[in-house]
């Protein structure tokens, strides 16, 4: 009985009990009058029939009431894992199911373990700066050993570019790349001297800089590197990626530790001055582009 009386009492109901009254919050509207008989039986039915009438309020599933959506299903309120968009969950993502229908990368890209994408453009923006500018016109590039492929948010960096009649779903940035095409690069050898080279197949995915928090606009494979028969040696302070000609011999290209990551410093030869830029290169260095 004593149990029956504190369910009661927890449900806000006016209790008789030896002639006191005891009083609790009062009931709401919907709910019944409470019959003041305290049989047991009266009791445990007054009790079903509350229970009956929360049910019919709340709706099945849901024992305290909140609002809901229609099929008794609360809506989403996050952010997406995958397009970063607020009202949907990464398995709901309409680009993800969109690539689906588009061609996808064999390999996946992969960001290097420090990258921090969720981090603010706003906060970031005088460090991303300093990371991404070096003299000049000299851009830092991330070298990622995970990447298939070379990659820029850029348009402009290309000398040539097609665009992609099906995208391609990059699965590691979560991204479409909508074109490929020939990047030419000058890198600064160990010894100080210039080297042109040329990157082909660079996949122009514009949403790389927003995920990357605006740190970086381009991307340089190692593995596209080493698979075009290149060496690549990260040992800190000696990190380098070392370029072998197809003659023989080879040069020195070092590359930069900074934030935990690993940069290349290359001017990106633009179409205006591309041309200008092989024809002035020094005799005594061949082109490397179709090593790259």
């Amino acid at each position: 009985m004593d149990a029956v009386k504190r369910d009661l009492r927890q449900k806000g109901m006016r209790i008789e009990s030896r002639g006191r009254t005891q009083t609790e919050a009062p009931p709401p509207a919907a709910f019944p009058a409470f019959s003041g008989d305290t049989s047991a039986e009266s009791l445990k039915r007054q009790v079903h029939d509350l229970q009956e009438q929360l049910k019919s309020m709340h709706g099945p599933g849901n024992s305290r009431g909140v609002a809901v959506g229609a099929g008794g299903v609360r809506p989403f309120r996050g952010i997406c894992f995958s397009c970063g968009k607020k009202g949907h969950r990464r398995s709901e993502c309409p680009e993800r199911r969109a690539s689906g229908n588009s061609a996808s990368l064999e390999s996946p890209v992969a960001f290097p373990a420090g990258v921090d994408i969720t981090a603010s453009p706003a906060r970031s923006f005088s460090e991303a700066r300093a990371m991404v500018m070096n003299e000049g016109e000299t851009w830092m590039w991330l070298a990622d050993s995970g990447a298939s492929h070379h990659m820029t948010s850029k348009r402009d960096d290309f000398v040539n570019y097609r665009a992609l009649s099906d995208r391609l779903w990059v699965k590691g940035i979560s991204a479409f790349a909508v074109g490929v095409g020939t990047i030419r690069i000058t890198v600064p050898a160990a010894d100080g001297t210039k080297i042109p080279a040329t990157l082909r197949h660079v996949l122009h995915v514009p949403e790389l800089s927003r995920r990357a928090s605006w740190t970086y606009h381009r991307l340089f494979s190692l593995t596209q590197a080493r698979q075009q028969g290149h060496s690549v040696l990260l040992a800190d302070p000696m990190d380098h990626l070392q370029l072998h000609a197809a003659h023989g011999g080879g040069v020195k290209i070092p590359m930069e530790r900074a934030h935990g990551l690993i940069w290349l410093p290359a001017t990106v030869a633009l179409p205006a001055r591309a041309t200008a830029s092989a024809a002035t290169a020094s005799s005594g260095k061949r082109l490397w582009h179709s090593r790259l």
